[in-house]
């Protein structure tokens, strides 16, 4: 790919694509998930080798856990009761949508409060639970880190509309990127150079994947066909974007969309719902949530279509992995 600035295709506007950074987790567009956590439980150590964090209802309530790339070393990472910030004290749900910090220390995701839901993180061992936001009755969700982890986006639903915020990774400093008003916009995920912003924009119940740049400006939808299309994760490379595709009225696959010649191939047919993929550091495997009736598991397969693994196989609840950017 050479070290120089080159043109790639981006829907129907051409852009200029920086050089890459490490891989980026692009958060869930349309999930809703809930449980009850309790206190850290197990530690890893993810600079060791990159592991993948998920949810899971097997303890009989959701909880971060984390597992090897091979489905070994399946370890509670964090079980929280509850959260103490300020003179308030909640009992905490942990809905998940994890996000990994850049590098590796911290996971950010989803909490939920009563009558609320909130963006908070964690180290890695369970400990240094933190509150990032405090807006009572509105709806914070769906994490994203910068990749220097200086900021985290997610998005906010107010009166029945989402939108995209960014703020410190300290929880201040937040500002609101989107204002379209009629529509709603979820699930962002930063490029890996850190210039651009994914997110989903939902119309009326239709799903468009598009980038703005890092400040809210230049929005660019990408050009993935006329089916509703979301759950998108950036390759560590920055050089494919892997998302879920709707076909037909049931099912969701993978794809693959290559950015330089805007190519689109399938990597997936499900039996059921394929989504919210993360990559391999090296970029080489994705792992994602696979629904089928109801039961979801997580699965890794390699960029090619071979290798299909299911790594958790519970009759509970496995969803929301996310892999660690790690050095392997």
């Amino acid at each position: 790919m050479g070290s120089g600035r080159h043109q790639a295709h981006y829907g129907t506007k051409r852009w200029v694509r920086p050089a890459p950074f490490a891989a980026i987790l692009l958060a869930c567009s349309a999930c809703t998930w809930w449980g009850l956590p309790s206190g850290p439980i197990g530690a890893v150590d993810p600079s060791e080798q990159p592991v993948i964090a998920f949810t899971s209802r097997r303890a009989g309530y959701f909880s971060l856990y984390t597992v090897k790339p091979d489905g070994t070393d399946l370890t509670r990472l964090i079980d929280i009761t509850s959260i103490e910030n300020g003179p308030d004290r909640y009992w905490l749900d942990l809905l998940g949508q994890v996000a990994w910090s850049p590098d590796g220390e911290s996971i950010a995701f989803t909490c939920t409060f009563p009558g609320t839901s909130e963006i908070c993180v964690a180290s890695v061992d369970g400990t240094n639970l933190q509150r990032l936001t405090f807006e009572e009755g509105e709806q914070d969700a769906y994490p994203s880190w910068s990749p220097d982890g200086t900021k985290i986006a997610f998005s906010r639903v107010n009166a029945g509309t989402s939108d995209i915020y960014v703020m410190n990774a300290d929880g201040s400093g937040q500002e609101r990127l989107t204002t379209t008003g009629n529509t709603s916009e979820a699930s962002p995920s930063w490029s890996p150079d850190g210039r651009q912003i994914a997110f989903t924009r939902i119309v009326e119940g239709h799903r468009r994947i598009l980038v703005m740049d890092a400040d809210g400006s230049d929005e660019i939808k990408l050009n993935l066909g006329p089916k509703s299309s979301s759950f998108s994760a950036w390759s560590p490379k920055g050089a494919e974007i892997v998302f879920s595709r709707l076909r037909g009225k049931r099912w969701l696959d993978l794809y693959v969309f290559d950015i330089d010649r805007g190519d689109i191939r399938r990597l997936t047919r499900s039996p059921g719902l394929d989504f919210w993929a993360s990559w391999s550091p090296d970029g080489q495997r994705i792992v994602f949530t696979r629904d089928v009736n109801g039961n979801s598991e997580i699965y890794v397969i390699n960029l090619d279509g071979t290798g299909l693994r299911n790594l958790t196989k519970d009759p509970a609840l496995d969803m929301q992995p996310a892999w660690s950017r790690a050095r392997g």
